[in-house]
């Protein structure tokens, strides 16, 4: 299989950063991303995303930054801006490291957003609430994102759910606007009511 110098710099990048992933704890999640890098590689990218969120909450924060990234030059290939946006700009947060490549990825991504979308910021009350945000591909389910958090969104109107223990789920619409748009929307869920029985 032939692969071009871009994609061999795409392997080297993954291949490059930590691969201590408690191996003792879970022996094939190293070989379950490997085979994602591989399926990414291959231009498989829809087969990478899945290995990707299958792995990624059962490995240690440390562990996780280099599955940020693989998921965002996945998501840019499938042509979902806004969730390689998400990771992306996950990945370069928490790496430690300077990656002037997915620098690059990102910069394009945010690029291309600017011509289309809203970037649009939600603050939620409680303070553990989680939101399921609309998906750039209408077929897919969005995951749910702790709150607050940052998504670009096209202009039009959305739905966003908003969840959290001992609150009443809330779905609300939103709104977002082409021009003169603030960008900033606050989510307030209401105390689920308890009956405190009687003594006796």
């Amino acid at each position: 299989m032939k692969y071009t110098l871009m994609t061999w710099a795409m392997i080297a990048g993954f291949c490059l950063l930590p691969v201590r992933i408690a191996i003792a704890q879970q022996p094939d999640l190293q070989e379950r991303f490997n085979q994602a890098v591989e399926l990414a590689t291959g231009g498989d990218y829809n087969s990478a995303v899945r290995v990707c969120r299958e792995v990624l909450d059962k490995l240690p924060d440390s562990e996780r930054p280099r599955v940020h990234k693989l998921l965002g030059y996945s998501y840019m290939k499938l042509d979902m801006l806004p969730e390689s946006w998400h990771h992306l700009t996950i990945y370069l947060e928490s790496s430690g490291t300077e990656d002037t490549t997915a620098g690059g990825w990102l910069q394009e991504v945010e690029t291309a957003l600017k011509q289309s979308h809203v970037k649009v910021s939600f603050s939620c009350h409680p303070a553990d609430t989680s939101i399921r945000l609309p998906s750039s591909t209408p077929s897919r389910l969005q995951a749910s994102r702790p709150c607050p958090t940052t998504w670009w969104l096209k202009p039009g109107k959305h739905t966003v759910t908003a969840t959290a223990p001992g609150h009443k789920p809330r779905t609300v619409e939103v709104d977002v606007r082409e021009r003169g748009d603030s960008g900033m929307r606050e989510i307030r869920l209401a105390a689920v009511e308890t009956t405190i029985p009687p003594d006796g």
